[in-house]
């Protein structure tokens, strides 16, 4: 894929999430982790290039993308997609 969408719902908490994407092949090499903050509760996605921590186009394959949610209160929701590359 050119570029993928990951959706997900933040619950309410106090101020804003911070959210991070950690990237891995099948046989969990790390391709890259991405973190932002500013996400208020509620439906968002993440949007992922489907490329290396350098920008770097990936090899073909299946890959297993874990979003990250961390409130300022502590609280923390994760996810995993899986996403092949072709």
């Amino acid at each position: 894929p050119g570029s993928v969408r990951f959706p997900f719902v933040l619950p309410p908490t106090v101020g804003d999430w911070r959210m991070g994407l950690e990237v891995t092949d099948v046989a969990g090499k790390l391709v890259g982790r991405w973190g932002q903050g500013g996400f208020a509760a509620g439906p968002s996605e993440w949007g992922w290039t489907a490329t290396d921590a350098q920008g770097g186009p990936l090899p073909r394959g299946l890959y297993l993308c874990r979003l990250t949610a961390i409130s300022r209160e502590g609280k923390a929701h994760s996810k995993v997609f899986k996403v092949q590359v072709d």
